[in-house]
């Protein structure tokens, strides 16, 4: 894409309306509901055993497959970015821990360290500007 003035975002824009929509017209329960599946996902992804302390995950979501945005006039925005599989993702647990399940079928973890130096719970590269990417505590 050179030019974005020749592009038709239309279609994507009525999705989008659409799902504010659709976002605006749940009920309360369905709200409850909604919070409560989040809050599960954060006491079960968000908190971490560290030396015998639950210390508090900072970033447990990774970014989906999308186009690249930066900021301001990046060189790099609109490339895609692309999805991260099990296979490239690094964790760093202690070496008496319970190594955590791969949630996604057909795919482990691509490699386990026992490395007590360093302030990571897992790594993984991404694809735009070549670069390591880390989840740590907060």
């Amino acid at each position: 894409i050179r030019s974005f003035q020749k592009c038709d975002f239309e279609p994507i824009r009525r999705h989008i309306d659409q799902q504010k929509i659709i976002k605006k017209a749940i009920t309360d329960e369905q709200r409850k509901t909604n919070k409560a599946e989040r809050n599960e996902t954060m006491f079960k992804f968000g908190y971490a055993l560290v030396d015998g302390h639950i210390e508090k995950v900072g970033n447990y979501n990774m970014e989906p497959p999308s186009a690249f945005r930066g900021r301001g006039e990046h060189p790099k925005m609109g490339k895609l970015k692309t999805r991260v599989y099990p296979e490239k993702v690094s964790l760093n647990v202690s070496e008496c821990s319970r190594i955590p399940a791969c949630g996604v079928p057909g795919h482990a973890w691509g490699e386990l360290r026992h490395d007590s130096q360093v302030q990571w719970l897992c790594q993984w590269k991404e694809n735009i500007n070549n670069s390591v990417k880390y989840m740590q505590l907060a």
